[in-house]
């Protein structure tokens, strides 16, 4: 019996994980790369392919490149009362972008940002190179 899994930890003292329901959009099979099975995939282009799944109570818009503003749109439609989205981000200008719609369907907006860095060599030790930062948009209902 190995150590349990992040996440696997047990909330209510019992031997057992919480019960969670993950779906997923995707269109590249990120959750095989990833090891993570989602109790359903739908394969397809967002925002056309979130008709096929429930209104969420939680959702994390990643990767959605010029499609961001249409997909976030939806999600706000059928966003359940005290929903949360998260939305990373690489530019200001995606910030810029987003985090009215946010505002404007009368959600709570935090904004916070990741920064990590990278060890590489230095002389006979190790230094950290940083890699760009991710600016971290949430709203909750």
């Amino acid at each position: 019996m190995g150590r349990p899994r992040h996440g696997d930890e047990p909330r209510d003292g019992r031997d057992r994980p919480p019960r969670v329901r993950t779906r997923e959009v995707e269109r590249t099979g990120r959750a095989e790369r990833f090891g993570v099975h989602p109790a359903a995939i739908c394969q397809g282009r967002a925002p056309a392919a979130l008709a096929e799944l429930p209104d969420p109570d939680r959702v994390v818009i990643g990767g959605g490149g010029p499609d961001r503003r249409a997909i976030l749109q939806v999600v706000l439609e059928r966003l359940r009362p005290a929903g949360v989205v998260v939305i990373p981000l690489a530019t200001l200008e995606a910030l810029a972008e987003l985090r009215p719609l946010l505002e404007q369907g009368r959600l709570k907006v935090r904004v916070g940002q990741v920064q990590a860095w990278r060890g590489a060599s230095l002389a006979e030790g190790t230094r950290l190179a940083p890699v760009n930062p991710v600016l971290v948009l949430q709203g909750k209902r």
